[in-house]
């Protein structure tokens, strides 16, 4: 009889907790397009409903460090989303939150350090240029990026924040003088994420679009065109470059 009874214990705590990773996993699984789909559902919903709902849902699964790392990506997009809704005082908040977040995560890889970046770049819109806030949190950009980079040199989302927070720098910070290069670089460097469904594969489709509107800023508009279409053959269904591609097209 006892070892019926601890057979069943047993029995009922493999369902209990393999149920609960059973659960977990399904919700990691393509997480980045299920809160990338959120995304251009609050864009074209104007609320943030969706990307809340993503955001709740990681955020109760704490001890899971996979789980931490999209709750703060979520947390970044509900910031970029409010702030395209118009709220700026929302989308300091959240981005705010998710820099928190990530500062609290201990043994940093270089993925953490690309995502706290890019939250960091996202949060300088709200400074002064000229600000010493400004000059500060530009000087910690970079650092983590290079933190990233010295972690992983084949990390497609260093890469690409190297190029994106160059290219939003003023001149007077340097902006612009290695937007070009990195983003190449981003742009040619081999996903390594690919095989795993629940990792991070985010930074080359923005890269093609940025690369095409750091040539269009530079009246190169043959190669931002060229830009766009060999990122939309690679990324076909992306919102945000269909909708460059529209815009360049009405040129």
């Amino acid at each position: 009889m006892k070892t019926r009874a601890v057979f069943f214990i047993l029995l009922f705590l493999l369902k209990a907790y393999g149920g609960k990773a059973s659960a977990e996993d399904s919700i990691l699984r393509r997480i980045q397009q299920k809160i990338d789909a959120a995304f251009v559902n609050g864009l074209l919903n104007k609320n943030t409903n969706a990307l809340t709902e993503w955001e709740e849902k990681l955020a109760r699964m704490k001890e899971n460090p996979l789980a931490q790392y999209w709750h703060i990506y979520a947390l970044f997009y509900e910031a970029v989303c409010h702030g395209e809704l118009g709220d700026k005082r929302a989308s300091y908040a959240k981005v705010k939150q998710g820099i928190k977040a990530m500062k609290h995560v201990k043994n940093k890889t270089s993925e953490d350090y690309a995502l706290l970046a890019y939250l960091q770049s996202f949060s300088m819109q709200f400074m002064g240029n000229m600000s010493m806030p400004a000059v500060l949190m530009n000087a910690t950009v970079k650092a983590n990026i290079e933190n990233a980079l010295e972690l992983d040199k084949g990390n497609v989302r260093a890469w690409f924040m190297r190029g994106s927070h160059n290219y939003n720098m003023p001149k007077f910070l340097g902006g612009g003088k290695s937007a070009e290069e990195d983003l190449k670089k981003a742009i040619q460097t081999e996903e390594k994420n690919l095989h795993n469904p629940c990792l991070p594969t985010w930074g080359k489709d923005q890269a093609y679009g940025l690369l095409a509107s750091f040539y269009m800023d530079n009246k190169r508009e043959a190669e931002a065109k060229k830009t766009l279409e060999e990122g939309l053959k690679k990324y076909p269904e992306d919102y945000m470059l269909k909708k460059q591609e529209q815009a360049l097209g009405g040129n």
